[in-house]
């Protein structure tokens, strides 16, 4: 029973690390580029891989332009999916 509290607390810690990189980089985005397009915002939140939000960071320093800023391609998955952390 412990066991599974303590998976839950992960999983609970993951997804708050995970939304708070999503706010992060929505707010970076909206400062430097203005009002971002919906699809741009729903495609970003279904980035669960903490790897990749980390590289899409370094993407707002780089980015001339919204157009170069790119959101890697995801699988035709429901977005558990789009996790690459073990569970």
């Amino acid at each position: 029973m412990a066991e599974g509290r303590e998976e839950g607390l992960k999983k609970g810690l993951q997804e708050g690390r995970q939304e708070a990189k999503h706010e992060l980089l929505l707010r970076l985005l909206t400062l430097k580029f203005g009002p971002l397009p919906e699809e741009l915002v729903q495609r970003l939140r279904l980035v669960r891989d903490e790897e990749v939000l980390d590289m899409l960071a370094g993407q707002i320093l780089t980015a001339q332009t919204l157009a170069e800023f790119r959101l890697p391609a995801l699988r035709a998955e429901p977005p558990s999916a789009v996790d690459s952390t073990p569970a």
